[in-house]
């Protein structure tokens, strides 16, 4: 059969426009339900991580990246080295759910010291081998969410690898998947209702081992699922590539550095002069409540109503707000529109069995693009 070029989609990338031919059939153009999938096209999402060190902006590059190391190939490689993120509303939810009620914390510190949302776009395509693991999609379109601590897949008993990680890397299992990136819905959470919460794993190199262990012989053998910088993912060598376009403070976000202190009477510096000063406007008190009833909340303004699920979403809508702000006066990029992110994006029945075979296929939401059933014809 003759293929030709049918749709183009166009992706920034780390600021340049890449475009990308989609193959159709020309008999089938226009039915996707129909096709037969042999492998997946690229989607453009943007992620978070919430981080406790500043990413620096490396001029040479363009680029921002983490710290970590005296070298620009080891620090763009911990940008996503085996590591979860989470949708923007996933990031939040993990913040006020686990890192800043004080009354489960000490030395003036949020849990893990979380002082950044880190903003990621990430192009993904997913594994070819993927498609012979039938069923696969834990969630449309991606594998199963899987645990990482440290650079590596958290073991069920501090020992042995779940099934889940081994898929990535055994090829003789029947469930192989290759270095799939996996999701997992987080709603439920009554501490933190975020509706749409997601989290996600990203693969990397000798997923089985912690950062520190990670022997150059074992990072080659095992390659893992993160392209070379200013690469994109052919499903082959590499299944997912990521630019860090930019991070917001949270002390900022949640108006901290907008409060002055009781002692010096300028704005605070950061969370821990303001957790110190116990005779300021908010006595240190960024959020503080009783867990087991979810009684005596007190908390900064951002916070309030914390079990609240329309609050939860004005914090996300306040965050992208306060990211595009900021970015307008740094080396960021912005965060584009839910409509242009579809627009570049193909439609979920071209990677997702689950969407083509859905009576009314799957539309695609959010900053992440999720892809979920749609409830009418969409054609």
């Amino acid at each position: 059969m003759q293929f030709a070029p049918s749709l183009i989609t166009i992706i920034h990338l780390y600021g340049i426009i890449v475009v990308l031919s989609v193959l159709v059939s020309p008999r089938d153009e226009g039915n996707t339900k129909r096709q037969e999938q042999n492998t997946f096209t690229p989607v453009r999402m943007i992620l978070a991580r919430v981080v406790s060190d500043r990413a620096v902006f490396d001029t040479e590059h363009k680029t921002y990246t983490p710290t970590y190391y005296d070298n620009f190939a080891e620090n763009f490689r911990a940008t996503f080295d085996c590591t979860n993120a989470a949708n923007l509303e996933g990031a939040l939810m993990y913040i006020q759910a686990e890192g800043i009620n004080v009354q489960k914390l000490s030395n003036c510190q949020r849990k893990n010291n979380m002082g950044y949302i880190n903003i990621y776009e990430v192009i993904l395509q997913q594994p070819t081998v993927l498609l012979a693991n039938k069923p696969w999609e834990a969630i449309p379109e991606f594998a199963d969410f899987i645990a990482m601590d440290n650079g590596a897949c958290t073991t069920k008993d501090g020992i042995h690898l779940t099934n889940s990680c081994s898929r990535l890397f055994n090829n003789s299992m029947s469930d192989y998947t290759g270095f799939a990136v996996g999701a997992g819905k987080q709603t439920g959470n009554q501490l933190a209702p975020y509706e749409f919460a997601t989290w996600y794993s990203f693969p990397n190199s000798c997923p089985m081992q912690t950062w520190l262990k990670k022997s150059k012989e074992c990072r080659k053998e095992y390659r893992g699922g993160l392209c070379a910088f200013r690469s994109i993912p052919d499903g082959v060598a590499c299944s997912f590539s990521v630019s860090l376009i930019g991070y917001v403070p949270i002390d900022d976000l949640v108006g901290i550095t907008s409060l002055n202190s009781s002692i010096t009477k300028k704005p605070y510096s950061n969370y821990k002069e303001f957790c110190e000063d116990k005779t300021g406007t908010y006595k240190g008190i960024e959020m503080s409540y009783n867990e087991e009833d979810r009684s005596n909340v007190r908390s900064l303004p951002y916070w309030k109503y914390p079990f609240s699920t329309e609050a939860c979403a004005w914090r996300v809508e306040t965050l992208i707000e306060f990211y595009n702000k900021q970015a307008k006066e740094k080396n960021m990029l912005p965060i584009p529109t839910v409509d242009e992110l579809t627009k570049l994006n193909p439609p979920c029945s071209k990677n997702s069995p689950v969407c083509r075979n859905s009576k009314f296929g799957c539309k695609r939401v959010r900053y992440e693009q999720m892809c979920v059933p749609a409830t009418e014809d969409l054609t």
